[in-house]
């Protein structure tokens, strides 16, 4: 089964500097980045620079977050990053046992596996439906988020005309 990716180049280029895409780019045609593990569209993987960086990508249709445990804080994504990102593009990533046993529209995370899930992780892969209940739950039970929620909706329509 092919992985439909939530991003293409453009948006590596966006996301990067351009000396950090340009730095990231030798580093992939270096071969630098390791075993790239995707497990419902949360990428894993290893980048040799001067050590070895975990890198790590969560892709949706919305929003793609990237980390690095570099120490890199010029603005945007670093040269690991975009070397992973594009392996990923080039479609060097393996599917892990979780992406090659499960839909991602239903993950059932349980609070006894010995994976400590984050947040980003948590909201990644559960069902739009269970995400939208809870959301109404929540605004129904407080006046002043629901206001909020209804301001930001507003706001989000009017850039949008």
């Amino acid at each position: 089964m092919k992985t439909k990716l939530a991003f293409d180049i453009a948006d590596l280029k966006l996301l990067a500097t351009h000396s950090s895409f340009e730095r990231g780019s030798d580093y992939y045609d270096q071969g630098r980045v390791k075993k790239v593990i995707n497990k419902q569209n949360i990428f894993e993987g290893k980048v040799k620079g001067t050590s070895i960086y975990d890198t790590r990508l969560i892709a949706d249709g919305h929003a793609l977050d990237f980390t690095c445990n570099c120490t890199y804080e010029m603005g945007g994504i670093c040269k690991h990053c975009v070397a992973m990102g594009l392996a990923i593009l080039d479609g060097e990533f393996e599917a892990g046992q979780e992406e090659a046993n499960l839909n991602l529209q239903s993950v059932e995370i349980k609070p006894s596996q010995s994976h400590t899930y984050t947040f980003e992780e948590i909201f990644y892969l559960t069902k739009d439906e269970l995400k939208t209940q809870f959301l109404h739950q929540q605004l129904t039970q407080n006046e002043q988020l629901k206001n909020e929620f209804i301001q930001y909706i507003d706001r989000r329509a009017k850039e949008h005309r």
